[in-house]
This record gives C-alpha cells, sequence and structure tokens, in this order.
C-alpha cells in the first residue's frame, strides 16, 4: 500500500478530533503521514485558560498520531470577515 500525506484543516480547536478522530487513528496506525492546520488557536468562548488548551490539543494530537500541527491566527467568530482569495495565515506550529 502506498503510504499518503493528509491535511486536514479545521477551523477551532478540538474540531478534528470530534469530526476525523477516528479517521486520523486510522490513517497514522496505517502509516500515513497525517497534517492538522487550525485557523483559529483560541476561542476564548469555550476555553478561558488558551495555555492549558494548547498542551491538551498537543497531547490528543500526539495519541491520535498527527506528525504536525500549525496553527492560525484568524479571529473566532469572524472567518466570514477574511476574504476567501487572497494569503491566508497559518505559520505557527506546535
Amino acid at each position: 500500500m502506498e503510504k499518503k500525506k493528509y491535511l486536514l484543516v479545521v477551523a477551532h480547536p478540538d474540531d478534528e478530533a470530534l469530526a476525523a478522530g477516528a479517521t486520523i487513528h486510522k490513517l497514522s496506525n496505517l502509516g500515513h503521514e497525517v497534517y492538522m492546520c487550525l485557523l483559529n488557536s483560541v476561542s476564548d468562548i469555550r476555553c478561558t485558560d488558551s495555555v492549558r488548551m494548547i498542551r491538551e490539543m498537543e497531547l490528543s494530537h500526539k495519541i491520535l498520531g498527527v506528525q504536525e500541527t500549525m496553527i492560525g491566527n484568524f479571529m473566532t467568530l469572524h472567518f466570514n470577515t477574511i476574504p476567501q482569495i487572497g494569503r491566508a495565515s497559518c505559520r505557527e506550529r506546535v
């Protein structure tokens, strides 16, 4: 079987685990490389302790088998104000 690379792009932390956690785990166990890009690093509405949330996300990604996590700096609840064509920022890596 040919090994592949997958990039999952999600809006908020925990979206990846809730929506595709089992698939991520299965793909990584089959030897595929899974990468993650979160468009927003924290959600003040959902979590007031961003350091703890990032630490728990890193642990979750390690368990799921994510190779690398990139975190964007888009403001939560403001995705509709950002032009969909142009340069996006997803540079910070965990």
